[in-house]
C-alpha cells in the first residue's frame, strides 16, 4: 500500500510540490520560531518577568557566546535519577565558558568607557586651560594697551590742564589789575589828563589782553568737549587711581597664566600615551564651545570696551605658546599635500603649454 498524501513531496514528473517545499523552508522555520519568540515575550511581560527569548542564533545576533546542544529528555532523566549526562555536562561547561566571556566582556566594556571618559577629561582639561590662557593674555594685552592710551591721555590732559589753569591765573590777574586801573581812573581828576589817558590807555590793554586770555581759555575747554574744568580734573584722578589697579590685574594674571602653561604641559604628557588622531579629534570638537565661552565671559567683564583685535591675538599668542595648532597638523599636512600636487599638476601644465607655443613658433 502505498501512503496517500494530499500534498506529495513531489509530482508524478518528479518535480518538488512548492507548497511543500515552502513548508520546509528555511524561511517559514524563521517565521515560526519569531513568532513563538514574541508570543512567549508578550507573556513574560505579562508576568513582569526580566527574561526573553530571542529566536536568533548566536552568529545572526553576533554574540561570541557559544550554543549550547539539544539535551532532550532522556539526558534529563539521568540527571534526574542521580546521574551525569554527557549532553548536560557539555552544556554546563559551554555555560561557565559563556558566562566567563561575557565577564571578560563587560570588564573590557569598562575599561573602555573609563579610557573614553578619561581621555574626554583630558581633552576638556587642555581646552579649558588653553581658555584661561587666553583670557589672562587679553587681560595682559588689554591693559597694556589701556594703559599706553590712558598714560597719553592723561598726559595730554594734565598738559592743557596746567595750561588751563595758568591761562586762568593771568586772567584773574588782569582782571584785579584792570579793577585798580579802573577805580583809579575814577579817583583821578579830569584836570591830570596825561594820567587820565594814562590811565585810560591801560585799561584798554588790560581789557585786549582779558579778552585773548578768555578766547585761549575757550579754546582749551573746547578741546576738553566740556564747560566744566573740574569734570577734566576727576577724569586724570581717575586715570591716576585705575593705573595700579589695572597693574595688578596685569600681574595676577601673569602669575595665573603661569600656573595654567605649567599644568598644560604636565597634561599634555599624559596625552602622549592616547592615540593623537581620536585625541585631536576631540579636542577640535571642544574647541569652539571653550572659546565662545571665553569670549562671552570676556564680553560680560568688559562690556563695550571689549575687542575682538585683542582676543584674536590672545589667541594666537596662546596657541604659538602651547603649540596650539596641532591638533591641526594632519589635516594641515594633507591640505599641503594637495596643495603641492595641484601646483606641481599647473607647473606640468603650464610647461607643456611652453613647449607647444616654442613648437608652433
Amino acid at each position: 500500500l502505498e501512503r496517500v498524501s494530499k500534498y506529495p513531496k513531489s509530482t508524478r514528473y518528479g518535480r518538488q510540490n512548492p507548497i511543500t517545499e515552502r513548508w520546509n523552508s528555511e524561511e517559514q522555520l524563521q517565521i515560526w520560531r519569531k513568532n513563538w519568540a514574541d508570543i512567549s515575550n508578550k507573556y513574560l511581560e505579562i508576568t513582569k518577568s526580566e527574561n526573553r527569548i530571542d529566536h536568533r542564533s548566536n552568529k545572526t545576533r553576533g554574540s561570541d557566546e557559544l550554543p549550547t546542544a539539544h539535551e532532550g529528555v532522556y539526558a534529563r532523566r539521568i540527571e534526574k535519577n542521580g546521574g551525569i549526562s554527557e549532553r548536560c555536562e557539555i552544556n554546563r561547561q559551554i555555560k561557565a565558558d559563556n558566562k566567563v566571556l561575557r565577564e571578560i566582556k563587560a570588564a573590557i566594556k569598562k575599561l573602555l568607557e573609563t579610557a573614553v571618559h578619561t581621555i574626554l577629561s583630558l581633552a576638556n582639561a587642555l581646552e579649558k586651560l588653553r581658555g584661561t590662557m587666553i583670557h589672562c593674555r587679553y587681560i595682559i594685552n588689554f591693559a597694556d594697551k589701556w594703559k599706553t592710551a590712558k598714560s597719553f591721555e592723561a598726559a595730554r590732559l594734565k598738559t592743557n590742564y596746567d595750561n588751563y589753569l595758568s591761562v586762568a591765573t593771568k586772567l584773574k590777574s588782569k582782571i584785579d589789575e584792570r579793577k585798580v586801573a579802573q577805580v583809579e581812573k575814577e579817583k583821578t581828576p579830569p584836570i591830570k589828563i596825561f594820567k587820565y589817558c594814562e590811565l585810560t590807555q591801560q585799561i584798554n590793554e588790560l581789557s585786549e589782553q582779558i579778552e585773548e586770555l578768555k578766547t585761549e581759555k575757550n579754546t582749551i575747554l573746547a578741546n576738553f568737549n566740556t564747560n566744566d574744568i573740574q569734570t577734566v580734573k576727576n577724569k586724570i584722578t581717575d586715570i591716576q587711581k585705575a593705573m595700579p589697579v589695572m597693574e595688578r590685574h596685569s600681574a595676577e594674571s601673569v602669575a595665573k597664566l603661569d600656573n595654567a602653561g605649567q599644568e598644560y604641559a604636565e597634561l599634555k604628557e599624559q596625552a602622549r600615551n592616547f592615540d593623537i588622531d581620536e585625541f585631536c579629534e576631540l579636542r577640535r570638537n571642544i574647541r569652539p564651545q571653550i572659546e565662545y565661552d571665553t569670549e562671552a565671559e570676556l564680553y560680560d567683564i568688559y562690556g563695550v570696551s571689549f575687542s575682538r583685535g585683542i582676543f584674536s591675538t590672545a589667541k594666537s599668542e596662546t596657541d604659538n605658546f602651547i603649540d596650539g595648532n596641532e591638533i591641526y597638523s594632519v589635516r594641515r599636512q594633507l591640505e599641503n599635500y594637495k596643495q603641492q600636487q595641484n601646483e606641481q599638476k599647473h607647473e606640468k601644465y603650464q610647461l607643456s603649454h611652453d613647449d607647444e607655443d616654442e613648437l608652433e613658433l
